[in-house]
């Protein structure tokens, strides 16, 4: 006979007989810890005695421990366990207010902490999510200290939160993240005395980090807003509140910039580094590594912006003062100096300053090799994107076989990376793949160009199958370069498909983000008049051209020395295909504000490269 068989008996002859009920408290008694949550399913079954003699039990001789094991599994709204349910809460209560229990729940939030320093993600998720069951019971079960718990409750979600996206699950991120957001605004509209506008301020950046990473950047720019505006308001109150100001400075730079608003994204990327210049003359030990963050952002912003004379000045200042942070503290920052080698390195690469580049990238690639020996879960992501960008480097140096040997060696990190966990790294290994297809292309090995792009293709088709929206920007990324090949192996009627695809993939997206889609819109188009020009739909071909030569005047007027090559490309493409259509008038209008072009180039050189 099993447990539960034999308690449903009991309880049913406990109904009638008062012998019966004797019998059922000494086999409870005797194992009231094995045996107490099949009584609890059995008084819920029958409505029988059992939750009540179990609840005579406790009050003769409590147990606060199985108590607070039971608390969960109890159906307040069942008759038969009410007398059942006050014991066990009254007696978890007092487990709880001996403060054991909270002390136990600030120890695993400390142990998440340590172990995500460490980089040991899963061991970190699941301390913080311990922290959270615990706050979540203690907030239920006290209402005395319910607006204190519920203050920790919610910074034990939003780190939960944080600790989810770093394992890659960013969709189930989100949750928690506005719970916790959630409970620091009721606490704000209810006066709540525990409120601190510091905490909401950190619940919005929370919030706005996990939309970033889901590729919802409108949502993510309206946190990062609402956080900025809390610190702003709170520096006027209190100096010692600047350096929250500088950090939610540039977060909201950061989305700015993702989104491809070039000019708020360099506004308030500014703001940061002048925040942190003046807090580092203040107290240089606790703010040289700000700067040297604020540096590289600022630096990467004016490049994006053409203004290349005044990048190299904060991306130069960002190294020297992580090189001397690593030089100290090696554990702490060399990671940090690898970060901002590889920065320095993508803009000594687009000034054509390519074996600069290369020994920066180099060093970069270096220092996280090292770091990935010693912590492979925390570093060998990063290793793994700095050899991508190493490979880019060589690539644009024309050194085809080392960017197709650092390319393969990223790719053999990042299949790695996704056998361990692929809803986090699949678009790691998608993204990698596409860059390598570059070189593959360079040096006429199209047929493997080919191939890791349809590999690529595949794993962004999936990744948008549960996320179109964050993923079709690349897939249409992905299908430009695949046309291009294609066209390379003469099958231009596939590589006019890819194209289409691309088009209008594009298309469906570029409302959601104008500013950051529109450069590679418009070179997508390119790649659609010349896959329509290979099969001789010259018209066709030539309305592709003209649109992508709309794009690039517009980005042009916006960014003249980042989009000025693509103009005179596109320019070019439009003049020939007039002049094959008969249009020699068109092609001379063309040709002359090519012309003009070049003469701009030459008389506003210095303009250009200092902004």
């Amino acid at each position: 006979m099993n447990k539960h068989h034999a308690i449903t008996v009991l309880d049913r002859l406990a109904k009638r007989r008062e012998e019966s009920a004797v019998t059922l408290k000494k086999a409870l008694e005797t194992r009231l810890e094995d045996l107490a949550k099949v009584a609890i399913d059995v008084a819920q079954e029958t409505g029988g005695p059992s939750g009540q003699v179990m609840a005579g039990i406790l009050r003769e001789k409590p147990n606060p421990t199985l108590a607070v094991a039971l608390h969960p599994n109890i159906p307040e709204e069942t008759v038969a366990l009410l007398d059942l349910a006050e014991e066990i809460t009254v007696q978890a209560v007092q487990h709880y207010r001996s403060g054991s229990i909270a002390n136990e729940a600030i120890a695993h939030r400390n142990r998440y902490t340590r172990l995500s320093q460490q980089g040991r993600y899963q061991e970190a998720f699941e301390a913080i999510s311990t922290a959270v069951r615990i706050f979540d019971d203690l907030t239920k079960l006290q209402s005395d200290l319910q607006p204190k718990l519920r203050s920790d409750l919610a910074e034990a979600l939003r780190h939960r939160a944080i600790a989810l996206g770093r394992l890659g699950h960013h969709e189930e991120s989100l949750e928690p993240a506005r719970q916790a957001l959630e409970y620091q605004l009721a606490m704000r509209g209810s006066n709540d005395p525990n409120f601190e506008p510091r905490l909401l301020a950190d619940a919005h950046a929370t919030v706005s980090s996990r939309y970033t990473n889901l590729g919802m950047r409108q949502d993510a720019l309206k946190h990062a807003i609402a956080c900025e505006e809390i610190h702003r308001n709170l520096s006027r109150e209190m100096a010692e509140q600047r350096a929250d100001l500088a950090s939610a400075r540039h977060r909201l730079a950061t989305c700015y910039q993702a989104m491809g608003d070039l000019v708020n994204a360099l506004v308030y990327a500014r703001q940061t580094h002048e925040d942190y210049l003046n807090l580092n003359d203040a107290n240089p030990d606790a703010h040289a590594p700000n700067l040297a963050r604020a540096c590289t952002l600022l630096g990467e912003c004016l490049a994006d912006s053409g203004r290349w004379k005044e990048a190299r000045e904060p991306l130069e200042e960002a190294v020297r003062l992580r090189r001397g942070l690593a030089a100290e503290y090696p554990e702490r920052f060399e990671a940090a100096l690898a970060k901002s080698l590889e920065a320095y390195a993508t803009f000594l690469n687009m000034q054509g300053e390519y074996q600069q580049a290369l020994a920066h990238g180099i060093e970069s690639v270096e220092c996280y090799a090292k770091l990935a020996e010693q912590n492979p879960a925390r570093y060998l992501p990063r290793l793994a994107n700095g050899r991508m960008t190493l490979a880019q480097l060589y690539t644009d140096d024309n050194c085809f076989f080392d960017a197709v040997r650092v390319g393969k060696e990223a790719i053999k990190n990042y299949r790695a990376l996704y056998a361990s966990n692929k809803e986090a790294r699949g678009a790691d290994l998608a993204h990698a793949l596409r860059v390598l297809s570059g070189p593959l292309l360079m040096s006429e090995r199209w047929l493997d160009a080919e191939a890791i792009l349809q590999e690529s293709i595949g794993l962004w088709r999936g990744l948008g199958a549960a996320d179109p929206g964050q993923y079709r920007p690349s897939l249409a990324l992905a299908l430009d370069n695949l046309a291009k090949v294609l066209n390379k192996l003469e099958r231009f009627p596939e590589a006019l498909e890819s194209a289409e695809e691309s088009v209008a993939l594009y298309r469906e997206v570029l409302p959601n983000n104008p500013q950051g889609l529109a450069a590679n819109y418009a070179i997508a188009l390119m790649g659609l008049a010349e896959a329509r020009f290979a099969l001789e739909r010259r018209s066709d071909s030539l309305d592709s051209a003209k649109d992508a030569l709309a794009q690039y005047r517009k980005l042009y007027g916006e960014y003249p020395g980042v989009y000025r090559q693509g103009l005179s490309r596109a320019l070019k493409a439009v003049e020939r295909l007039l002049a094959l259509g008969g249009d020699d008038a068109g092609a001379e209008a063309i040709r002359r504000e090519s012309e003009l072009l070049m003469e701009s180039l030459t008389h506003s050189h210095e303009e250009t490269q200092g902004g």
